[in-house]
């Protein structure tokens, strides 16, 4: 028997691909799942059997879809392909992976360039890699590793010195972890300068003149000349160490010392109340700086720990929105939160007014959808009556715009669906069910009769009348002050009839049903006849014994 069909018929593989499927946002049994998948088919190499391989990668597929953010999980299949010679799947790999973070995972970086190093023959390609990822995570707190792997191959791979040193220069004034070392080779180089031409490998001509006032072609004495420019060099770097060490003692001590979890949590894991706050202060503290690929940097950093959270995702979008108007990168961002936070009231409605602002409808319907299929398309048995107040809105903005009627006195046929389809309204129907079992109520009345049209007044009335006579909360309604308001303004703001039939049927329509022994309710009547129509006043005290 072949090892993919041991595994297949095996017992705990049918138990562990059980349980994955029936918790997929479980972590602890994908990796289960795949350790065992792992085991069973080794040795990892060129002899794996094909239906194996496919069955690792399908597993490794899936598991990435359901958690994308798993960085050592990307590394660990891109190198599962390179064991078994698949070179450019490990390439194509590594590269979606860093897509998936923006290209700014600092582990992902650095073990994608550690395989081209070994595979990379043109020295062209390879450091156009390292530059790209110089521009991505070369202000990493932690990229030290980066920086060391970068150096070692423009040293080893380069015949001048030249480009070695303008990196060695960079390192300088970067406030990174372990940033000293860079220091102690710059000052040894400076240590070992036997000719003033060697002083233009630390800077340019034309700078070395204007700020440390060494002059590169001096016609005197060059010996003791050179000693003076040494020790120029070194105090200007040992200035600069202070600076840098400032702001790296700075972040260490404020920020950095606190990061207890680098990396992705599963959406099971509670994050401490104090390391969000941190964070939080963090991209404060970052944001002030006023360096941008930090601050994109530093926001990539803290959704990994905290990516089903909804605080970062909708900080990053207001910071790329109100300080960098980058409205198309907010709304992946948003995107992106919105497939992974637990809690998505925040974030839906930051993505439905950006992409209002951007007057991209289709993606709006597309999110509304998704919406739908988030609550198995039963948006209305929702308990937050945010995300449901919010779907509704933006779902009747979207109906509008598609037919073009933006004004309540529109000149168009006002058929009785104009504003409100009637899956929608459907759905408002079934919130109101639920009665004082949720909260909303009085917003959606109040939508329903800012909604009005002369064409659908009928529709709206239905709704009010399903709620006295039918629904199960109509107990709720009749002793609900606010429902016999906004059935009375209803009524009063129907336009297809005069004022006289308008009076007539608020009379015997509307009161007529009113519960007289409710005190507050009659009230609620007493103040809206004051106010629409006080000439009926005696009416209403007629009737309700006032």
């Amino acid at each position: 028997m072949d090892k993919y069909t041991g595994i297949i018929t095996d017992a705990k593989f049918s138990k562990l691909a059980l349980e994955t499927s029936n918790f997929p946002k479980d972590l602890n049994r994908w990796e289960r799942l795949l350790n065992f998948l792992i085991a069973a088919s080794g040795p990892i190499d060129k002899t794996l059997e094909k239906q194996c391989y496919e069955l690792i990668c399908s597993t490794y597929d899936s598991m990435l879809s359901a958690f994308p953010f798993l960085e050592n999980y990307h590394v660990d299949y891109a190198l599962f392909e390179y064991k078994l010679g698949h070179v450019e799947r490990t390439r194509r790999i590594f590269q979606r992976a860093l897509s998936r973070f923006n290209n700014r995972s600092l582990l992902i970086w650095v073990f994608y360039l550690q395989i081209c190093n070994k595979l990379d023959t043109d020295n062209k390609q390879l450091f156009a890699k390292y530059e790209v990822a110089e521009q991505y995570i070369g202000m990493h707190y932690l990229s030290c590793e980066f920086w060391e792997m970068y150096l070692h191959q423009l040293k080893s791979r380069c015949r001048s010195e030249n480009r070695y040193m303008i990196v060695l220069r960079k390192t300088l004034e970067l406030p990174i972890h372990d940033f000293s070392r860079f220091y102690t080779r710059w000052l040894q180089r400076i240590d070992s300068v036997r000719d003033l031409s060697e002083l233009t490998l630390f800077a340019p001509r034309e700078e070395l003149a204007q700020k440390l006032k060494i002059e590169v072609d001096y016609p005197g004495r060059r010996g003791p000349y050179l000693r003076e420019c040494k020790k120029q060099l070194k105090k200007f770097t040992k200035e600069l160490y202070m600076v840098v060490q400032y702001q790296v003692i700075e972040m260490y001590t404020l920020f950095e010392s606190k990061i207890s979890t680098q990396y992705y949590t599963s959406p099971q894991t509670l994050i401490p109340s104090d390391i969000i706050e941190n964070w939080l202060k963090y991209l404060d503290f970052t944001e002030k700086l006023h360096v941008d690929p930090l601050t994109h940097l530093n926001y990539q950093r803290a959704l990994l720990p905290l990516a089903h959270y909804d605080a970062v995702w909708i900080r990053y979008a207001r910071w790329l929105i109100e300080e960098k108007c980058d409205l198309v990168t907010a709304k992946n961002v948003l995107v992106q939160g919105l497939q992974l936070c637990n809690r998505k009231t925040g974030i839906l409605n930051h993505l439905y007014a950006l992409l209002v602002k951007m007057n991209e409808l289709s993606l709006l319907d597309g999110v509304l959808k998704q919406t739908e299929a988030l609550f198995d398309n039963s948006v209305e048995v929702l308990k937050d009556f945010e995300v449901f107040w919010d779907y509704i809105q933006y779902e009747l903005f979207l109906q509008r715009s598609v037919t073009q009627k933006n004004s309540r006195y529109g000149g168009a046929d006002d058929s009785s669906n104009e504003f409100i389809p009637g899956k929608l309204l459907g759905r408002i129907k079934a919130w109101l069910d639920l009665g004082d079992s949720r909260t909303g109520q009085t917003e959606i009345l109040s939508m329903l009769i800012g909604l009005q049209t002369k064409g659908n007044t009928q529709v709206i009335e239905q709704v009010f009348n399903y709620l006295l006579k039918e629904s199960a909360a109509r107990e709720f309604y009749h002793n609900s002050s606010f429902f016999w308001r906004y059935y009375c303004l209803l009524v009063f703001h129907d336009l297809s009839k005069s004022y006289l039939e308008r009076r007539t049927s608020l009379i015997e329509s509307v009161w007529s049903q009113v519960p007289k022994a409710n005190k507050e309710v009659v009230a609620t009547l007493h103040d809206f006849c004051e106010s629409y129509i006080p000439e009926e006043i005696d009416t209403l005290r007629g009737m309700f014994g006032l």
